[in-house]
């Protein structure tokens, strides 16, 4: 995959698909770690601490409760 770094008022910018961005589970706007190793740019989604996951956890069930709800009723 080759790209074009590209200047907008005044900020240098590398262009990233939305597979490349999927891939790493992020999205526009997110936070990353970058890394240059020899000639080698290297970026990283940030590391999901404890809280974090439990915080995303929670937000997921609340998501989801009517439907585990609805699975704890059973079939009647």
């Amino acid at each position: 995959m080759l790209e074009t770094i590209k200047t907008i008022d005044g900020e240098n910018l590398l262009p990233l698909s939305a597979d490349v961005l999927s891939s790493l589970g992020l999205a526009p706007g997110a936070q990353v770690k970058v890394t240059v190793i020899d000639n080698t740019l290297v970026i990283q989604a940030p590391e999901v601490t404890d809280d974090d996951f439990v915080q995303i956890f929670q937000t997921g069930l609340e998501r989801r409760r009517p439907a585990y709800e609805e699975l704890a009723e059973g079939s009647e």
